[in-house]
């Protein structure tokens, strides 16, 4: 910045980040902006990722009445999507992401507003995918445990290792590489260069590409070789499938860092960051879809009880004649009991009558 030196303070606020092409002039007070676009991608998918993660633990905590650390893990994880999203949107309020390089001025780029905030947006990415990665494990690890594929629990305990020892090497490193140093006004050490910043940030999405595919390849051939109902197989697959288009956003955002050039990075960056915001919420999202069938099934089960206690006090108040005649609609196989028993503990449901195929009608008629 020494040769910026001369610059009086009027000039300063007047030089955009990058040189404008020939015959464009700097617009900072009402740029063209792809800014909505982040606004509103993002804001779909969080909305997505609140609705899901909180009924994973509903489901856990009041239907299956059993937890695990995947559980809390995956509600931490929500907590620092929620937190990209917040600094994400001031970085687009302030108009740092978006418009055109030529359109942000240098002396905003360059403050301890922003440079903290780009920073706390790359720490607070890899703390989410940390914790979202580390979930989704620990899930596939208890549907798969040593006693019954002790070879898969073994691989997936080997991605939990994997998957710690890399952020626990791409967090530390990027916090002391570029934290502001005390006295030094907010600025970020000499050494934290925007390159070593793509670096790191291609680490990160190598790391949950690579884990994306990891859990996929071990996970998909144990599964066929498990005693479990073929409706069960089918939805963890579906789980699995949903994963695999995490592990499609994580390679796009590792192409974009990697295709990152530093050339209009306020306008080209905009992808990048949508697809890194997306990637945690996915990921969330992704390991919360198995509690849905048990919370499906719950709902299901207390509406059968509400109507079944509905339709008996109206028959049982239908009199013909003076004498009093009853007619009770029996809904057979569908109480609350016996279908939130029907749980395991992992929140999926166990071989029904529907799936022996003996199941023949959602009711019976008596009378009497």
């Amino acid at each position: 910045m020494s040769d910026l030196s001369h610059l009086t303070q009027q000039q300063m606020a007047n030089l955009p980040l990058q040189t404008p092409p020939p015959g464009v002039n700097s617009n900072f007070d009402n740029p063209e902006t792809t800014g909505p676009v982040v606004v509103i991608t993002l804001s779909i998918f969080l909305a997505i990722a609140l609705l899901t993660v909180p009924l994973r633990i509903y489901c856990r905590v009041s239907v299956v009445k059993r937890t695990g650390l995947d559980d809390w893990l995956a509600l931490v994880a929500l907590v620092f999507c929620c937190s990209i999203y917040g600094v994400t949107m001031y970085l687009v309020s302030l108009k740092v992401i978006g418009p055109h390089s030529w359109n942000v001025r240098l002396v905003l780029f360059i403050s301890p507003k922003v440079q903290g905030s780009l920073l706390a947006l790359q720490l607070l990415s890899c703390a989410a995918n940390f914790l979202a990665k580390a979930s989704i494990l620990l899930f596939v690890r208890r549907l798969f445990p040593r006693t019954v594929s002790p070879k898969t629990s073994y691989a997936i305990d080997f991605g939990i290792v994997a998957n710690c020892i890399a952020y626990l090497v791409i967090i530390p490193y990027t916090s002391i590489l570029c934290i502001p140093r005390v006295g030094s006004n907010g600025q970020s050490p000499s050494i934290c260069t925007q390159k070593k910043m793509i670096d790191q940030s291609i680490g990160s999405a190598a790391t949950n590409a690579a884990l994306d595919l990891y859990v996929f390849a071990v996970a998909m051939p144990s599964l066929w070789i498990l005693q479990m109902p073929l409706k069960r197989k089918l939805s963890v697959v579906a789980v699995l499938a949903v994963g695999l288009s995490a592990c499609a956003i994580s390679l796009v955002t590792l192409y974009l860092r990697a295709a990152n050039n530093l050339d209009d990075p306020s306008r080209k960056t905009v992808n990048a960051v949508i697809f890194s915001g997306i990637e945690p919420l996915l990921a969330v999202t992704t390991a919360s879809l198995p509690a849905m069938p048990a919370l499906w099934v719950a709902v299901s089960a207390k509406s059968t009880v509400t109507l079944r206690r509905l339709v008996t006090r109206i028959t049982s108040s239908t009199t013909f004649g003076g004498s009093r005649r009853r007619t009770g609609y029996e809904l057979s196989g569908l109480s609350g009991e016996n279908s939130i028993a029907s749980l395991d503990t992992h929140g999926m449901t166990r071989t029904s009558d529907l799936e022996r195929g003996e199941y023949k009608t959602p009711y019976s008629v008596t009378e009497s």
